[in-house]
């Protein structure tokens, strides 16, 4: 078990994550309902084509204007809700969902000795966690005495690795600025995740695994079903108990257990060979909605707002160059940008500013 501080803005907050600590630190993002910026929609207002003085005919001023920027807080819609830590933590008002909680490393008693992660310096929304994870030492006196460490029952519950891990509904103690228990969250409108993996040492799939929990059980993906360096998308339909089992004759995801995932995590599994050596980084998570599912608006925070284009356009100039005399001719039709910038919900939220 290990625990972390960080001071944010004057305020130590110790978060701990089912037993084990990050720390929190609120993150705006837009949500997956976006609505784009409309760019180049407008029209510049031309001057007259033609001079009005001298002998010749003025020379218009230069053609179309320059638009703003076409892009809003987001042109492109991605499937699925963001899960984006921000320096160990995932905000409420970051995501549409209300998904709140640490994001943190744990492992076994062996295979944390080493073991590294960046949780409490990321920014970005890419975790990545460093280490070996233990050989499982059939040999040890923990597995010939059968002194196990709780939870563990047996050998494989002793070593059984190294993780990295999101608590899905865990909030903030106002009066300890601690991390509070991690609660069940309620899955019912989501059908799975999507994530990718980097790094310079990503186990193969017999060694990497992907799980939800329910606070009493661990349902993880089975061997037909591969978590592997790209992207990634798994179902809660692909989720079962003892997935390590060669038939399938254990439990399945059912809605009962969808309304109350406390947290979803990736695992270096070991085994009784060798050690398993990892570096790598889970990015891009996102809740996967189920087809049809309504999330209410306007739980999105103050970074909600997308970013408007500019309201106009550059026009050219604005007198042309007359023979004798000066013309009064200007741009013609100028392109503007647009006027009305996305946001992460149409409707304003705690916080947000609507689009």
């Amino acid at each position: 078990m290990s625990s972390a501080v960080k001071v944010i803005l004057g305020v130590s907050v110790l978060a701990m994550a089912s037993g084990f600590a990050a720390c929190d630190n609120g993150s705006g993002d837009t949500g997956p309902i976006v609505a784009a910026g409309s760019g180049n929609t407008g029209s510049g207002t031309a001057g007259a084509a033609t001079g009005t003085g001298g002998a010749s005919t003025g020379t218009a001023g230069a053609g179309p204007g320059t638009a703003g920027s076409s892009t809003g807080g987001g042109s492109t819609m991605m499937e699925g809700v963001p899960i984006t830590p921000n320096m160990g933590w995932v905000a409420v008002d970051s995501n549409v969902l209300g998904i709140q909680g640490a994001a943190f490393s744990f492992a076994d008693a062996t295979s944390k000795m080493g073991m590294t992660d960046n949780l409490l310096t990321a920014t970005d929304g890419k975790s990545c966690i460093t280490g070996t994870a233990a050989k499982v030492d059939m040999a040890s006196d923990k597995c010939v005495n059968k002194t196990f460490d709780p939870p563990a029952t047996d050998c494989y519950g002793q070593y059984w690795g190294a993780a990295f891990g999101i608590n899905l509904n865990q909030t903030i103690d106002p009066g300890t600025m601690m991390g509070g228990t991690a609660m069940p969250f309620d899955a019912s409108l989501i059908k799975g995740f999507y994530f990718e993996i980097d790094g310079n040492t990503v186990p193969g799939p017999t060694a990497l695994r992907f799980k939800v929990d329910d606070g009493t059980k661990e349902y993880c993906n089975p061997s037909m079903v591969k978590v592997k360096v790209g992207p990634n998308t798994v179902l809660f339909s692909d989720l079962t108990t003892e997935c390590w089992m060669p038939t399938d004759m254990s439990s399945k995801v059912t809605d009962d257990v969808k309304k109350k995932v406390v947290k979803i995590a990736w695992q270096v599994v070991t085994n009784a060979s060798s050690t398993v050596p990892f570096d790598f980084c889970i990015s891009n998570v996102r809740a996967l909605l189920k087809d049809g599912a309504v999330v209410p608006m306007g739980t999105a925070g103050a970074s909600s707002t997308g970013t408007a284009g500019a309201s106009s356009g550059t026009a050219g100039a604005s007198t042309g160059t007359a023979g004798a005399s000066t013309g009064t001719a200007g741009a013609s039709t100028g392109t503007a940008g647009a006027s009305t910038g996305g946001s992460g919900s149409s409707t304003a939220g705690a916080g947000g500013t609507g689009g």
